[in-house]
């Protein structure tokens, strides 16, 4: 972990804050990133290239979070060696709207993919039109159940 400290990413991650921002680079070399943490939470952004030595994505229990948007080249370590450790996955948010994954990121989490328990999920946005994008190719990717909402007949 080159330069950053847990003390460093508190404050900029506040369990108090609705919406939490890290504006690109901010965190490229992170290597732990605690979500569960933030349950007032409504809006997370990540920008481009940030935790690029996280091997867990996770968001549990939040009913407040409505928005997910993670830039381009996140969460994305070259590190083959590790690969098989890294999860992502959010769940029990029930207020969960949208998700947007930029290119490039989640590209070694292998480990597992989860969606479960978001009932009003309405757009899962993973990887960029008209580009490669390398989002989760290192693993298998299952959707179950009722992740997204039902439209009214």
């Amino acid at each position: 972990m080159v330069g950053i400290t847990w003390r460093k990413i508190l404050r900029f991650f506040s369990s108090e804050s609705e919406k939490i921002e890290a504006p690109a680079y901010k965190f490229k070399f992170a290597s732990f990133l605690d979500l569960n943490l933030c349950k007032q939470m409504k809006s997370l952004k990540i920008g481009d290239f940030n935790f690029c030595n996280t091997t867990k994505f996770e968001i549990s229990g939040n009913s407040n979070l409505e928005t997910v948007s993670i830039g381009q080249n996140s969460f994305y370590s070259k590190d083959k060696k590790d690969q098989m450790t890294h999860t992502f996955s959010i769940f029990n948010c029930a207020n969960l709207k949208s998700i947007h994954i930029g290119a490039n990121s989640f590209l070694s989490f292998s480990e597992g993919f989860e969606l479960r328990e978001l009932p009003n999920l309405e757009v899962l946005e993973i990887g960029e039109v008209d580009m490669e994008t390398n989002c989760f190719s290192c693993c298998n990717f299952v959707l179950q159940g009722e992740c997204f909402s039902k439209t009214e007949t």
